[in-house]
């Protein structure tokens, strides 16, 4: 299950789920690999073009975007060191996401990982 975080006086739900890298062979994710696995994410659950995509290469790797499906407003993000890997949600109403999104970009931006391989 998901570890999730709402504001009380929020509007959305922020998501993360992850693998992290413990032992044996070591995974060598690169920022390709996240933006692959978030577009075939966004295409399994939903079948909409994204917006704001962004994405950030260095130690750390980051690949998001956002969409507007139906009455929603989902924000995708995968973050990885490059063995550990997170996938990190934010849902909310569409037009009801305030400055929510640009809040979770900065705890987002703030993840860091117990093993830094």
């Amino acid at each position: 299950m998901p570890f999730t975080l709402a504001k009380e006086s929020g509007m959305g739900a922020f998501q993360f789920s992850g693998a992290d890298y413990k032992s044996g062979k070591k995974p060598e994710i690169t920022l390709v690999d996240l933006i692959e696995m978030r577009e075939s994410f966004a295409c399994q659950k939903f079948s909409v073009e994204g917006f704001n995509n962004f994405s950030q290469i260095g130690k750390i790797m980051i690949s998001e975007k956002s969409y507007h499906v139906g009455s929603d407003y989902i924000r995708i993000w995968y973050y990885s060191n490059g063995s550990s890997i997170y996938l990190i949600t934010y849902l909310s109403n569409w037009g009801d996401q305030g400055e929510e999104p640009e809040e979770c970009d900065k705890m987002v931006a703030n993840i860091s990982f117990e093993h830094t391989t």
